[in-house]
């Protein structure tokens, strides 16, 4: 007997991975952790938000494997674990690149 999926199911996974990208701050975030990991302090300068609200973004990026975590002494290093997100991320801006010149 063979079970059937709901077709929506394979669309579960890819759908987390965007709503947890999916913010102007996050996307940020993975585009300057591309060239190497950053401490919590770093991303936040960069950003120019608070230390608080870069730590919320960085946490809910690590708690779906977008994001790992290093301690080293008291500082946080925050780096890519999947590498396919950085390839999304080029992938949208091609999109959005292409987007733009189609309406000019």
């Amino acid at each position: 007997m063979k079970i059937k999926m709901n077709p929506a199911d394979k669309f579960r996974r890819p759908a987390r991975v965007l709503k947890t990208v999916g913010h102007p701050d996050r996307l940020a975030i993975v585009e300057m952790l591309e060239h190497g990991e950053m401490s919590v302090n770093e991303i936040a300068e960069v950003l120019g938000t608070k230390q608080s609200i870069t730590s919320q973004h960085l946490n809910m990026m690590r708690d779906k494997g977008v994001l790992y975590a290093r301690r080293e002494g008291i500082k946080v290093f925050y780096g890519i674990e999947n590498k396919n997100v950085i390839r999304l991320l080029h992938c949208i801006h091609q999109s959005c690149d292409t987007s733009l010149q189609d309406q000019n």
